[in-house]
């Protein structure tokens, strides 16, 4: 026989864990590559330009939080050598970072879900670069919240070679 007057209760309360989702992507002229695509080596993440002695190759670089939580992200590449010169930048107010960058990193500020920095890498083979050289620049952002969780885009510069004939008249 059933009791009406004994109730009973279940509740159930269900949270939805943070996932962090730093998500660089690089443009090739035409679009942006590595949307979606997640990994450390750049793979699909490429873009390469060649450009002549002293003109610098700029790649612009966006990074939206592709995660599902508000999250700062620290983007670390390498600096420079004496014979290529490699510059970070804010796009929007083309503030220099590349101290930081080369540095420890440099931290973006807080975007919410789906918000984006976005970047422009300049890269320019000096006097000192030998024709053919190549210099990768590989840019890695990685979450704040969770340095586990990276991506990275890669840009190949080359230096065009530099044909100068130089005839000499022997007078003796």
């Amino acid at each position: 026989v059933a009791d009406s007057a004994k109730k009973d209760a279940a509740k159930a309360d269900t949270t939805c864990a943070p996932a962090y989702g730093p998500d660089l992507l690089i443009n090739d002229g035409t679009s942006d590559l590595g949307d979606g695509v997640y990994n450390t080596d750049a793979t699909s993440q490429t873009v390469a330009h060649t450009t002549d002695p002293s003109v610098a190759v700029t790649y612009p670089i966006k990074l939206p939080n592709d995660g599902n939580t508000e999250d700062q992200y620290k983007v670390t590449g390498p600096a420079g050598n004496s014979d290529w010169q490699v510059q970070y930048l804010v796009h929007a107010t083309s503030a220099d970072i590349t101290t930081d960058v080369t540095g420890a990193g440099w931290t973006s500020p807080s975007m919410a879900r789906g918000e984006e920095v976005a970047l422009d890498l300049k890269v320019t083979p000096l006097s000192g670069a030998d024709g053919n050289e190549v210099r990768s620049v590989l840019v890695t952002a990685a979450s704040v919240a969770d340095g586990a969780k990276k991506d990275a885009v890669k840009a190949d510069t080359t230096c065009a070679p530099a044909y100068r004939p130089d005839m000499l008249i022997n007078d003796g």
